[in-house]
This record gives structure tokens, C-alpha cells and sequence, in this order.
């Protein structure tokens, strides 16, 4: 996978990924831009909020039954001009209430219709 590194006016960390197309089961190999380190990630949902588009995920490991439950995370997502996705993570904690909030409600809400 092919990153690029450039400063970012915001001290948030930056990640940088393909765009990606949102289908059940999608997996994302992640890599933070700074520190080198890959992530697999599982994505759950995403969903916009006042005009920024949020990612919901989750670590991913292969169900061999050694594993804890896994950690959500949430984080603010957009697109550049040539296509990659940068994720950026959510230092205000009202901000990361408010998206938290929105995706528990589209998670009951989506997990009632099922029932």
C-alpha cells in the first residue's frame, strides 16, 4: 500500500487509506502515517454529522476464541482529490459524544428492524 506523509494544520494523527466502498464484513488494512504501525480493522458503520463523515470500526482478529471483546473506535473521515481516505482522530471529547451517540442510535435502531 502506497501512503504519503505531508504536515497536517490540525495536531490530530493522520491515517491515511485507499477510498474504500462500505459493504458488510469490510476489512481495512490501516496504517498511521507517523509511528508506521498497521491496523485491521473491521468497519461497521459510517454516517455524516453536520457535514463530516465519521467511520465506526473495530479491531479485527481471527476468531480463534483467545481474543477480548473488541474496542470500538470512531473517527472523523474524508476523501483527497486523488481518491485516499484520510482518517483523523477525534480529540474533542464532545465531538466523539456526539458521533457516539448518532451510531449507538443507528445501531439499536438498525438492530430492532432485524428482530
Amino acid at each position: 500500500m502506497k501512503t504519503t506523509k505531508s504536515k497536517s494544520k490540525s495536531d490530530s494523527k493522520r491515517i491515511l487509506l485507499p477510498k474504500i466502498k462500505k459493504s458488510d464484513d469490510e476489512l481495512a488494512v490501516i496504517r498511521d502515517v507517523i509511528s508506521r504501525r498497521v491496523f485491521y480493522m473491521s468497519i461497521i458503520d459510517t454516517f455524516v454529522i453536520e457535514g463530516k463523515e465519521y467511520i465506526v470500526m473495530h479491531n479485527y482478529a481471527p476468531d480463534d476464541g483467545s481474543h477480548a471483546g473488541p474496542e470500538l473506535v470512531i473517527m472523523r473521515t474524508s476523501f483527497t482529490d486523488n481518491g485516499e481516505q484520510l482518517f483523523y482522530s477525534i480529540r474533542d471529547k464532545s465531538e466523539l459524544d456526539a458521533a457516539f451517540v448518532i451510531f449507538m442510535r443507528r445501531f439499536y435502531t438498525a438492530d430492532a428492524r432485524k428482530k
